[in-house]
């Protein structure tokens, strides 16, 4: 039985080999002491799904050899004496100066002769270089797809299995108890976060709570994705954890629930609902939505307005920054996008209903406002449904697909363009505020009323320089209330009949 088991291994490895290709050597260096093991059909699926999403989805025609190239590349933050490039027809990879491997390369937008191309690189440089064989796989991926992306611009970028699984958490949500942990100093898994209304909250665990036993297991030592893991196991949903607190014993059972992080914090006063949105995920429409039905007749008159305060927000989901646009607008076009792929470009119109019943809404936005926090407030602007201030934003523009890869990984990239109603396209841009408050740290009456003054009259937006910079102090939302208290200035901003119609005490131009 063991002779047949040999030849079989033997077998499979003549066969992989004839997979993935033969290449050339010269003095092949001893193995080293530690080798990592090397699963050549993982490495090819990889490749290949990576490239193949890369040529058929960037924005910009891009060729399967000149991303695997990059991505080989890579190998060179393992071992910074290889180096691989291409020399006439063939692909050779150097190390310490010397040629050890040489490769014919396919043609230049040949996805699977490219994967395999980059397969047969990494295998043969293994024999000449220790530290890439001693490399666990997963971190050869991380090498190559990290140089790969380089070539599609500052907004690719490849997720280990790990990091793209919180990408996911914190986009979609996650099935769990609400809780988040952290080792203390005595290597003890801690409660370092929980999060409101969710189910550890209700049944009362708090913040710094060690926990001793998950469903009965002792935790004391392990990891922080251990535990983390020992809490998602519960079968019946229920999990029954026994903590500490201060000097004495207690113990829980808790419910998990399908959970999305909060992304809007909520304030009311005198008439104003201020709504600050950390990023754009899947329940941030639903939460705005929400807050602005239950404060539709405020307790103690009308709703004079609405402050969304987007400054600091990265972005996150496009369907949600056209979903919360979507909220303050009675019909009519969104925004465009437009790419290469097929899928790419859409155009996304408003319903029917506008859930403010037309209150006039300022948007706070600064440098640090990008990708589809950008994108809403450009709509709503463009639209005249909203007076944005602050300073310029980030200026992103762009769409960025992810495509999941067979390690449970991600890649992400660009692969379309943003335009606003008007024509505009966000790329480089950004988001010019109509009332501009860059270089404003102190605020007085007269400052405000000139800037309202200065916008109404057309020396906004388009004519007037407001530099990118970070504004995360009260003075923004100074001007935004201020801006409430003077309805004629106000109307004058707006510029709208639809929307002028609405403001309280203002006067249709």
């Amino acid at each position: 039985m063991w002779v047949v088991f040999q030849v079989l291994l033997a077998a499979f490895g003549l066969l992989v080999a004839g997979t993935l290709g033969g290449c050339s050597t010269v003095d092949q260096a001893p193995a080293p002491a530690h080798e990592e093991p090397f699963a050549a059909p993982e490495a090819y699926n990889m490749f290949k799904a990576g490239l193949a999403a890369i040529v058929e989805r960037f924005i910009d025609p891009v060729s399967a050899e000149e991303v695997a190239l990059a991505g080989m590349g890579g190998l060179a933050s393992i071992d910074p004496a290889l180096s691989v490039g291409k020399v006439h027809d063939e692909v050779e990879v150097d190390r310490a100066g010397r040629e050890i491997l040489s490769l014919p390369t396919p043609k230049a937008r040949d996805v699977d002769g490219w994967a395999r191309t980059t397969v047969q690189v990494w295998r043969g440089a293994r024999g000449y270089s220790p530290r890439l064989a001693a490399t666990p796989q997963e971190d050869v991926y991380e090498a190559i797809f990290d140089s790969a992306v380089k070539v599609l611009g500052a907004h690719a970028r490849y997720s280990t299995p790990s990091e793209a699984r919180r990408n996911r958490l914190r986009r979609d949500g996650y099935l769990g108890i609400g809780v988040s942990v952290v080792l203390n100093d005595d290597r003890e898994p801690e409660v370092s976060e929980v999060v409101g209304h969710g189910p550890a909250e209700r049944a009362g665990l708090r913040v710094g709570d060690v926990l001793v036993q998950v469903d009965g297991r002792p935790v004391s030592g392990l990891s922080v994705p251990e535990v983390e893991g020992i809490l998602g196991e519960s079968v019946d949903g229920r999990v029954r954890l026994t903590v500490r607190r201060l000097r004495a014993t207690l113990r829980f059972v808790v419910t998990r629930r399908y959970l999305i992080p909060e992304t809007v914090s909520k304030r009311y006063a005198d008439g104003i609902l201020y709504l600050a949105v950390s990023r754009f995920n899947q329940g941030t429409t639903d939460e705005i939505a929400s807050t602005l039905e239950q404060f539709s007749v405020p307790p103690d008159g009308t709703l004079r307005g609405v402050v969304l305060d987007l400054r600091g927000n990265p972005g996150g989901l496009l369907q949600q920054a056209v979903k919360v646009a979507d909220l303050f607008l009675l019909n009519g076009p969104v925004l465009s996008t437009r790419g290469r792929h097929p899928d790419s470009s859409q155009d996304y119109l408003a319903g029917a209903d506008d859930v403010a019943h037309g209150v006039p809404l300022v948007i706070l936005v600064d440098h640090d406002t990008a990708s589809a926090a950008e994108m809403a407030a450009a709509a709503l602007q463009d639209r005249g449904r909203a007076i944005v201030v602050g300073s310029s934003s980030y200026g992103k523009g762009t769409v960025q697909t992810v495509i999941p890869l067979p390690n449970g990984g991600d890649l992400g990239f660009t692969w379309s363009r943003v335009i606003v109603p008007s024509g505009t396209d966000l790329r480089g841009r950004g988001v010019h505020p109509l009332v501009c408050t860059s270089g404003l740290y102190v605020i007085d009456p007269d400052t405000i009323a000139r800037l309202v003054s200065e916008a109404g009259q057309g020396a906004g937006a388009e004519s007037a320089p407001c530099p990118a910079e970070r504004r995360d102090g009260p003075v923004d939302v100074e001007v935004a209330r201020r801006l409430f208290d003077q309805p004629e200035g106000l109307a004058a901003l707006f510029g709208r009949e639809s929307i002028v119609a609405q403001v309280p005490g203002g006067a249709t131009p």
